[in-house]
């Protein structure tokens, strides 16, 4: 339609609204909302459908073949929606809901678009689709992306704003107020909205059934799984278990210190190939590190997550290696029955030389795992498997390490702050590092060329932490593995599942 003075004016005024900026700033993150209470929750079901009841009988009135449609259709979905457009940038953000014809059933979505193109202006508005398809309809019932390049013009309140139609759904728009002119192209994603939904997603880290939040109800509705993994995952939900959310993104700190044990030697003078040395003893041998770890994960099955890690390693790296002088007198072959023996002869015959290993750590690790974990009514156990690789620069040549964390806990809701769980359990490292070098041995022309295997000596560690679950989309926690002698380390990790 054709933007009239007055709508015109009433365009430009809505462009210097407050809201504007706001409006824009929901589409870019796609519908995102805030956890809604649990004891609120019942309330706004009812709401939304009161008003998605009184909207359809307005598109009826406005466009009489809708009630034709809705005859044969396998559903239809009632979309409350506000637009931002600012010159390049369009956005649009709000809430729907989608009715299964089928079954009568109700699924609560957020909608939220951001596009490209050209335009000016802000409106309300409700849009009604149609849907015909069975698998168009179960598309929306998950959640769904998709490309959406429109032409729009409204002013004021209108009962006929334009119709739009496709092989599996008809659309039909009515404009509440405001004004907008805008030609653009943009992604729309559908969103279920897991707080107004019977979904099964869980607000806890790991796979449990029987634990019920604070003031959460438990509905006998038929729960569908918006996500398409895990594999199985509707299966497990039928059955009464509840899923974290099956992607996310972690970044952990650790810092760990523990004795290391020298597993071979190998010795080269002045540049010659080195050999296997055997004729020394070891002192002050420990690692000091510190690492930045990224994690993806996803749940590949209901109780078994897997996931990819990418870091950075710094730190030290500390062994005093003692060698026999005599031993490396034969070693380089210097004569010292000469009358005048080399210097080398007065400073290391009959002497030990300590060799002191002084590294910086500089490497990038990279790994992968796998965790299994399940909880029944607030109680948990997890068992994650991590292989980790490390290639450095400098000194340090390679690492590799496995690790296996068997854990079991207790998970306490604290209301409105969250779930907070709570473990204990024991920590496996088969920790191996390789460091090559050359040390001056100072006041004799010889430079010692070295090679060392190490390993952690303690494999086993105690485990204490605790994980806080602030929602479905974020944790943090802490973990402490130590209470032995020669090893110790602390992990903090925060994560988030969008």
């Amino acid at each position: 339609m054709n933007l009239a003075p007055k709508g015109l004016s009433k365009m430009i005024e809505a462009a210097r609204n407050y809201r504007l900026p706001l409006i824009l700033l929901s589409a870019i993150v796609l519908g995102a909302c805030s956890s809604i209470p649990p004891e609120k929750r019942d309330g706004m079901r009812a709401e939304l459908v009161a008003r998605a009841n009184t909207s359809l009988n307005d598109f009826k009135d406005a466009f009489p073949e809708v009630n034709e449609e809705l005859e044969t259709a396998e559903g239809h979905i009632v979309a409350w929606l506000e637009t931002g457009v600012l010159g390049p940038v369009k956005g649009v953000g709000g809430q729907a809901v989608l009715v299964d014809s089928s079954t009568n059933s109700q699924t609560f979505l957020d909608v939220g678009k951001f596009g490209l193109g050209l335009g000016l202006g802000g409106n309300r508005y409700e849009e009604l689709m149609v849907i015909q398809d069975r698998a168009t309809l179960e598309k929306f019932q998950k959640g769904r992306w998709f490309f959406d390049p429109t032409a729009w013009s409204a002013a004021g309140e209108v009962t006929h704003a334009g119709r739009a139609n496709d092989e599996s759904a008809s659309r039909y728009t009515l404009n509440r107020s405001g004004a907008v002119l805008s030609a653009d192209v943009g992604m729309v994603r559908v969103k279920v909205n897991k707080d107004l939904n019977a979904t099964g997603v869980s607000s806890l880290s790991v796979p449990n059934t029987g634990f019920m939040e604070s003031g959460e109800e438990n509905n006998d509705v038929p729960r569908v799984w918006p996500y398409r993994m895990p594999f199985l995952g509707q299966k497990v939900i039928d059955q009464g278990f509840d899923l974290p959310i099956p992607y996310g993104l972690g970044l952990s700190y650790v810092n760990a210190q523990q004795e290391v044990l020298i597993q071979s030697l190998e010795v080269g003078f002045n540049g010659s190939p080195l050999v296997p040395y055997d004729f020394v003893s070891f002192d002050d041998t420990n690692v000091d590190i510190s690492s930045y770890q990224l994690k993806f994960d996803t749940w590949l099955f209901p109780f078994m997550n897997v996931f990819g890690l990418y870091g950075k390693v710094s730190g030290d790296v500390r062994s005093d290696v003692v060698l026999d002088g005599n031993t490396l007198l034969d070693q380089i072959g210097s004569n010292c029955s000469r009358l005048i023996p080399p210097l080398e002869c007065l400073l290391l015959r009959d002497t030990t030389l300590t060799l002191p290993i002084r590294v910086n750590v500089d490497t990038t690790s990279y790994g992968f795992g796998t965790v299994l974990a399940g909880g029944w009514k607030g109680w948990f156990a997890v068992l994650p498997i991590t292989s980790t690789y490390t290639k450095g620069k400098a000194s340090v040549t390679e690492g590799n390490s496995l690790t296996i964390t068997p854990r079991v806990g207790r998970t306490f809701n604290i209301g409105s702050l969250g779930n907070m769980a709570v473990y204990v359990g024991g920590n496996h490292l088969d920790s191996d590092l390789t460091v090559t070098g050359v040390f001056d041995v100072p006041d004799v022309d010889l430079d010692i060329g070295y090679y060392i295997e190490q390993q952690n000596v303690e494999k086993w560690a105690y485990v204490v932490g605790f994980n806080w679950d602030l929602g479905r989309h974020i944790s943090w926690g802490i973990e402490y593995n130590g209470f032995v002698d020669t090893r110790e380390t602390w992990i903090a990790t925060i994560n988030i599942r969008p």
